[in-house]
């Protein structure tokens, strides 16, 4: 499943036969037939050389892409008879995250609904992703109902609260975004521009004006701290 696996093993067995055939070369040499021989030697050579750049071949198309990859591993996982559930969840995932680089959410939203119907174990960070998928097409009904399900599992990670207050927002529920961005504010460890950015735009869209500049002001203030932390670190 991983060709990168074979680099160092493959080197004793090269290795053995670069020497069988140098020395099988001297050998053909000294004889007396030795240019037939020779001859037929070389086209053995020439024939191995040939199939290895066909394989060649064939193996960089399955690494084209990482939806390639992962399509063709679940290809052959299907045709195993004895499946193991762990290697095959974590093929849909990595195929799951190869759409979402390429800007295809429709399918990476496919391949994470597949795993939130079979997994006995869900990771609730297979429901995180799926959620922001469906925000990034603009489905946020869709995408507030995972981040529903994620805060049920665990309901103190204020990144749920922080992603459902930002669906509710650009789903035009202000006061529901207001709601969830607080909370994502006062269970955070650090404080995060992110959440005082989006909660003051929120309520500015409520008309609650200075409250709005009061957080987006915050915002700002941590953003230019952590930039003054970056370049001392830098320094």
């Amino acid at each position: 499943m991983a060709d990168r696996y074979m680099y160092l093993p493959s080197i004793g067995p090269f290795l053995l036969i670069g020497t069988i055939t140098g020395l099988a070369g001297e050998k053909i040499i000294a004889s007396a037939g030795g240019k037939t021989a020779w001859i037929a030697l070389l086209a053995a050579i020439c024939l191995c050389f040939v199939l290895l750049s066909y394989g060649t071949k064939e193996q960089i198309h399955i690494w084209k892409d990482g939806v390639t990859l992962w399509s063709y591993e679940l290809d052959l996982l299907t045709k195993k008879s004895s499946k193991n559930w762990y290697v095959i969840r974590t093929t849909y995932e990595n195929r799951a995250y190869a759409h979402m680089m390429q800007g295809n959410y429709e399918s990476e939203i496919d391949d994470l609904s597949y795993l939130i119907l079979h997994d006995p174990n869900l990771d609730v960070a297979d429901q995180q992703r799926r959620a922001l998928a469906y925000a990034r097409l603009g489905r946020y009904e869709e995408a507030i109902k995972d981040f529903n399900a994620c805060i049920l599992k665990n309901p103190n990670v204020p990144e749920f609260y922080y992603n459902r207050g930002t669906a509710y927002a650009k789903h035009g529920s202000f006061k529901d975004a207001v709601a969830d961005l607080t909370k994502a504010i006062s269970i955070s460890t650090s404080p995060n521009a992110d959440y005082y950015m989006n909660r003051g735009n929120a309520l500015k869209k409520l008309g609650r004006l200075e409250e709005g500049e009061r957080d987006i002001l915050e915002a700002s203030k941590l953003r230019n701290a952590s930039s003054e932390d970056n370049e001392k670190k830098q320094r």
